[in-house]
């Protein structure tokens, strides 16, 4: 499984952290290459690329904030294609998901590093 992962991913120095954990779980699990003949695995940069909707761009967000990554606004905006305005209305989009939803999650702003993360 990990041969057809990297490659898949020849152009990839490094394999991400979500293939390597989908590769130590099929491995733990005695899951067999066979099994994932007709998966494709994505690279972000490959993902990132694609036109994106609102809908796409948000669950983009709540994903880099799952993964514990640090979302600086300016890059973020120009990554996706949109406005801050818009940014900051995802944000509040997103911490009153985890309010309605009893999710104990607060996404908080960094001025020292100017960046975005959510604790838990």
């Amino acid at each position: 499984l990990l041969s057809k992962i990297l490659n898949q991913n020849q152009n990839i120095k490094s394999i991400t952290n979500k293939n390597f954990n989908l590769f130590t779980n099929c491995y733990k699990k005695n899951i067999t290459l066979s099994n994932f003949d007709n998966v494709k695995f994505y690279d972000r940069k490959e993902v990132k690329k694609m036109k994106s909707n609102k809908s796409q761009t948000l669950l983009y967000l709540y994903d880099l904030f799952f993964e514990g990554e640090k979302v600086v606004l300016e890059y973020f905006c120009s990554e996706c294609g949109i406005t801050k305005q818009t940014f900051h209305r995802y944000i509040s989009e997103l911490r009153a998901f985890y309010a309605n939803h009893y999710i104990p999650a607060e996404i908080i702003y960094s001025r020292e590093g100017n960046y975005y993360y959510l604790i838990n």
